[in-house]
């Protein structure tokens, strides 16, 4: 199990990531937050093979302190490799919006 914290473009660039080989829609089986750390981020990934992203619930939220903008991902242990592959492959993208973004600040 790996779990990810991270805003909401990065969680963005991870499922593309998780997603880069077959493409097309992704279920996520998003609880809302309701099971947040417990199920969602962890069981779930753990127990069926998948991903999936929490937006977390109040409890989580209170406990980790974590910003307003930050979700949190959980994804198979066995797909971390193909994952930080695949956002290598993605680098140039990713550097696109970098890039548009300080373009735009100008």
């Amino acid at each position: 199990m790996v779990v990810f914290t991270a805003d909401s473009e990065q969680v963005m660039w991870l499922l593309y990531a998780v997603n880069y080989d077959k493409g097309g829609r992704m279920d996520l089986p998003q609880s809302g937050g309701a099971l947040g750390g417990c199920a969602d981020i962890t069981a779930l990934p753990l127990l069926q093979g998948v991903p999936n992203v929490t937006f977390l619930g109040l409890g989580c939220r209170l406990k980790s302190a974590l910003d307003a903008c930050h979700l949190m991902m959980g994804v198979p242990g066995n797909t971390l490799a193909a994952i930080h592959q695949h956002v290598l492959d993605m680098a140039k993208p990713i550097a696109m919006l970098r890039n548009a973004r300080a373009g735009a600040g100008t």
